[in-house]
């Protein structure tokens, strides 16, 4: 099964003499308001989770690279097995203003299907990106936070994972988003809960 970390992992399924059984992919967890946390690997034979990158800084920051907390893709598994896909990690970057054309990505890893039959893991789910300080909201950084494809139609796609804009004395932006067109793929959900207390 796919695992969790922005969203809900993708569930995964395997075949064992003609009787088919499912796996629940892992569970969305970490603030999102301030991620900490790596990504989960994947079930199984599975990819690898995300790290963690954070950048904190007191005056101005200009992000123009690429800043990467992907999981990983499932592993090869024999003919009856298969790997769920790793989570994303997390990147949190704050700064008094923020600038910059930079990418970040947290994707979730796809699942991968067995060798000869219709056993499949999950997708792994995107990771969580926090991005804060003046200009944060209207910076032309980009993001991509994409969960993973699952091994085949059986199984389940990552849940999208979420990017949170902060702006000194502004509310929080969030936002939860899987732009890539799966129409085949079930989705795992996204569960969101935050509490905004506002002076």
């Amino acid at each position: 099964a796919g695992a969790g970390h922005g969203g809900n992992g993708g569930s995964g399924n395997w075949d064992v003499s003609n009787k088919y059984y499912s796996a629940s992919g892992g569970t969305a967890y970490d603030d999102m308001l301030k991620p900490a946390m790596p990504g989960s690997g994947g079930g199984g034979f599975g990819g690898v989770g995300g790290g963690v990158a954070v950048i904190v800084a007191g005056g101005s920051a200009r992000i123009d690279g690429l800043v990467t907390a992907d999981g990983l893709p499932g592993l090869g598994g024999s003919q009856y097995c298969c790997g769920g896909g790793g989570a994303g990690g997390a990147i949190r970057i704050e700064a008094g203003t923020m600038t910059g054309v930079g990418l970040l990505t947290a994707r979730g890893g796809d699942g991968l299907a067995s060798s000869n039959g219709p056993s499949a893991g999950g997708g792994g789910a995107a990771g969580r990106v926090l991005v804060g300080g003046t200009g944060a909201k209207s910076a032309a950084i980009r993001y991509d936070l994409e969960p993973g494809a699952p091994g085949h139609a059986y199984a389940q796609r990552g849940g999208a994972g979420t990017l949170a804009l902060l702006e000194p004395g502004q509310q929080p932006s969030l936002i939860v988003s899987a732009t890539r067109s799966y129409a085949e793929y079930e989705r795992a959900i996204t569960p969101i809960s935050m509490e905004v207390v506002s002076d």
